[in-house]
C-alpha cells in the first residue's frame, strides 16, 4: 500500500531568525559560491543546530525508520531570489550535515551540485547524449553510486531540495525501502545468471558552466555484479544507469530490467509530491528512488528546474558477486 511520509514543516519563526544569523555569516556574500568555505559550511550548521534541534531529531526518527525524510522551507516573502536561495540551501547543507559528510564536487570543489535546466539545453543535451537527465525525461528507481577508481560504493545518504519548479505539474519523488522486497529472491536468480557482471552504462553527471556549456565528470561505463553485498555481509543491489543489449546477454539485460520492474511493482512505495523548497533526504543504503516526468511547462519561460543535491562521501563497500 502507497503512503505519504511525515513532512517536517520547519517554523516560520525559527527560519527568519536563522536567515538574520546567516546575513551575518556570509557577510558580502549574495552567490551559493559561498558555502565552498569550511568555515562558512562548518557556522552555517552550528546555527542550523541552534535553532532546528528538534526538526533534526524528527529528521533522524524518519530516516532510521521508513528511510526518508521530509522538510518544507516556510517562503519568507521579502527575500529576492538570490538571497532565497542561499536560505534554502543553506538550511539544505546545514541539515546534511548533521547526518551526513558531504562528497565534494570535483568541478566547482562546492559540497553539492547546483542543478539549472532551461528548456532551450534540451538540444544540447540530447546531442552529447545526456537527455536522460532532463525534467521532462522520466527517472526511473534505482540507487545511487559512487564511483571511484572503477570501483563502486553506495553512499549512505542523499539530499536533494528544488529551488525553482517551472512546470504545473511537476508529480511525484518515489521511495522504495529494500525491506518491502526480497532481495534474496532475486540473489537466488542472478545465480542462474549467464553473466555475474554487467556493463552499466552509468546515469552521467553534468555541470552545466556559466556559459551555458555542459560538462561531463566520471567514467561512462562500469562492468560490475548487478547484485553484490556490502562489508557487513548484506545484499546490495547496483541500480544506476541502464544495461544494454550491444554490451550485456540477453539474459543479463532482462535480468536488470526484472530487477527494475519488482521494484516498481512494489506496493509499499512513499509518494512525495515534488514541489519547490522542499527538502528530501534518504538513506541511499535502504532503498530505492525515482520520479515522475515533470509536464506543463509554463509558457513563455524558458527556465525549467533548478535544484540542489548532494552526496555523503560516507559509504558502504559494494562488493560484487
Amino acid at each position: 500500500m502507497s503512503t505519504t511520509p511525515n513532512i517536517i514543516s520547519l517554523s516560520r519563526e525559527n527560519t527568519v531568525s536563522f536567515r538574520e544569523k546567516l546575513v551575518t555569516l556570509l557577510d558580502d556574500y549574495k552567490t551559493l559560491d559561498a558555502y565552498r568555505s569550511q568555515d562558512i559550511q562548518h557556522s552555517v550548521t552550528k546555527s542550523v543546530s541552534d535553532f532546528f534541534q528538534s526538526d533534526m531529531l524528527l529528521i533522524e526518527a524518519e530516516l532510521n525508520h521508513e528511510g526518508i525524510a521530509v522538510i518544507d522551507v516556510p517562503e519568507i516573502n521579502e527575500l529576492d531570489a538570490a538571497d532565497d536561495a542561499l536560505l534554502v540551501v543553506g538550511l539544505f547543507l546545514g541539515l546534511f550535515k548533521e547526518f551526513a559528510n558531504p562528497n565534494i564536487n570535483p568541478i566547482d570543489l562546492m559540497p553539492f551540485t547546483l542543478h539549472e535546466a532551461a528548456h532551450s539545453d534540451s538540444e544540447k543535451l540530447d546531442n552529447a547524449g545526456f537527455g536522460e537527465i532532463r525534467p521532462d525525461a522520466k527517472l526511473g528507481f534505482h540507487n545511487d553510486g559512487l564511483i571511484k577508481e572503477n570501483t563502486v560504493s553506495i553512499p549512505k545518504y542523499i539530499g536533494l531540495v528544488n529551488l525553482f519548479i517551472g512546470y504545473e505539474n511537476p508529480g511525484n519523488f518515489y521511495w522504495v525501502k529494500s525491506s518491502s522486497i526480497s532481495l534474496d529472491s532475486f540473489a537466488e536468480l542472478f545465480s542462474e545468471a549467464e553473466q555475474k557482471s554487467a556493463v552499466v552504462q552509468l546515469t552521467p553527471s553534468v555541470f552545466k558552466h556559466t556559459d551555458g556549456s555542459f560538462e561531463k565528470y566520471g567514467i561512462d561505463t562500469i562492468k560490475t555484479s548487478l547484485i553484490g553485498k556490502n562489508e557487513y555481509g548484506e545484499l546490495r543491489l547496483f541500480l544506476n544507469g541502464s544495461v544494454n543489449a550491444d554490451k550485456n546477454s540477453e539474459s543479463t539485460v532482462q535480468f536488470f530490467n526484472y530487477l527494475k520492474n519488482k521494484i516498481q511493482e512494489s506496493e509499499e512505495k512513499v509518494i512525495v509530491p515534488q514541489k519547490e523548497r522542499r527538502i528530501i533526504f534518504i538513506k541511499n543504503t535502504s532503498g530505492f528512488h525515482a520520479r515522475d516526468i515533470f509536464e506543463s511547462p509554463f509558457p513563455d519561460l524558458d527556465l525549467s528546474r533548478v535544484f540542489v543535491r548532494s552526496m555523503d562521501s560516507n559509504v558502504e563497500k559494494y562488493i560484487p558477486f
